[in-house]
């Protein structure tokens, strides 16, 4: 078996072979999916993107959809209670 961990290691691998536009939601999504660290992953993902889509100089700010998409997940319905 394989950790989150190595799996982050070879994803990146990967990502750096990537085109320079799709690099920085590719590291979200790829933290977003590996979940490298007990808790915070969420936010490391953001900020990885940040500082990835700053330095290309194509910041955006990704939407609650958008960061959805990347992650996977599949949209949550609000309960009402």
């Amino acid at each position: 078996m394989t950790s989150s961990r190595a799996l982050l290691g070879i994803g990146l691998g990967l990502i750096r072979k990537m085109a320079q536009e799709r690099q920085a939601e590719c590291c979200f999504a790829l933290i977003m999916a590996s979940q490298p660290y007990d808790d915070s992953n969420e936010h490391f993902a953001r900020v990885v993107y940040g500082i990835c889509a700053l330095r290309q100089q194509r910041f955006t700010v990704l939407t609650p959809l958008h960061e959805r998409r990347l992650s996977g997940l599949p949209p949550a319905e609000p309960i009402l209670i």
